[in-house]
């Protein structure tokens, strides 16, 4: 009883972590790419790290290992900047997936999910590692489905702004067929099969 709020505590507190370090970096880029009057007024909003979290999907995450951030309403005109913030959005989720299951592989030597961990300083490292790499493995998928607001979104609208009408026209069924990937398990499934063929191999 006492592991399992461990672990909830634990994922709360990572779900949240990710949220923040996903959403800030390309609030920051878009503070940095705008002009003049509108950089200052971004730079004092980006701060509040609250509005980078999403209720639901804080309840994903811990449900479902398929959390989301709640997005900083971008509104560019720019494809290439648009192009930029999905970028740096993927490549963080991308990122902090890879480190998290290089320390698992190589600070504690795992070859699966398992505790390990004998005192608690140990086991709550071990869960914070462990839910970092199951958490924006997730997050990482949940961005590649192609939702306007999501990184995939972005990346569309930096491509072709008639394709990124379309994914707007469509943007119920996207979030339907997301939302039925998260309850069926699929991915969650895909994420620990990632991370359970990497541990694995030599």
């Amino acid at each position: 009883m006492k592991l399992k709020l461990l672990e909830l505590a634990v994922s709360v507190f990572v779900i949240l972590l990710l949220m923040i370090l996903h959403e800030f970096p390309k609030t920051l880029c878009y503070c940095l790419m705008s002009d003049k009057e509108d950089r200052k007024r971004c730079i004092s909003k980006m701060f509040y790290i609250y509005k980078y979290v999403d209720p639901i999907g804080v309840v994903l995450g811990i449900v479902a290992y398929a959390g989301f951030s709640k997005p900083y309403m971008y509104r560019i005109q720019n494809q290439k900047k648009n192009f930029i913030l999905g970028s740096v959005g993927i490549l963080v989720l991308m990122g902090v997936f890879c480190i998290s299951v290089y320390v698992l592989k190589n600070e504690f030597f795992l070859q699966d999910l398992s505790l390990t961990g004998e005192s608690l300083p140990e086991v709550l490292r071990q869960l914070f590692w462990t839910y970092m790499a199951i958490l924006s493995g997730g997050m990482f998928l949940v961005n590649l489905f192609p939702v306007s607001v999501f990184d995939m979104g972005l990346l569309i609208a930096g491509c072709s702004a008639r394709h990124y009408l379309g994914i707007i026209r469509n943007d119920m069924i996207i979030k339907m067929v997301l939302l039925f990937s998260m309850v069926i398990g699929l991915i969650r499934n895909i994420v620990f099969s990632i991370i359970s063929i990497v541990l694995l191999k030599s």
